[in-house]
């Protein structure tokens, strides 16, 4: 993806963040980093993606993202995906 891919920027991006409200570190991977229309999307593959619902693991990648980069939160969009399914939301 990344040859062949202009909008993949990186994949499989380590993400740790301290949570001061759940006093607890996140740790995890970002499958897919895209830039497009000049927003930062954060994808992440999950089977059956259509009955998942990883919206606040996702956040918690967000805000670790933003966190980490300095990238604003109303830059970054969150999807999840398969073979099949789509959803993406604004964190």
């Amino acid at each position: 993806m990344l040859i062949c891919d202009k909008a993949t920027v990186a994949i499989g991006l380590p993400v740790w963040y301290y949570d001061k409200a759940m006093e607890s570190s996140i740790t995890g991977h970002i499958d897919i980093v895209q830039i497009r229309s000049g927003k930062v999307f954060l994808l992440d593959y999950k089977p059956n993606a259509e009955k998942e619902d990883p919206t606040t693991q996702l956040y918690t990648y967000c805000k670790a993202f933003s966190y980490r980069t300095g990238t604003p939160l109303k830059r970054i969009r969150a999807a999840w995906f398969d073979e099949e399914n789509y959803m993406e939301f604004a964190p």
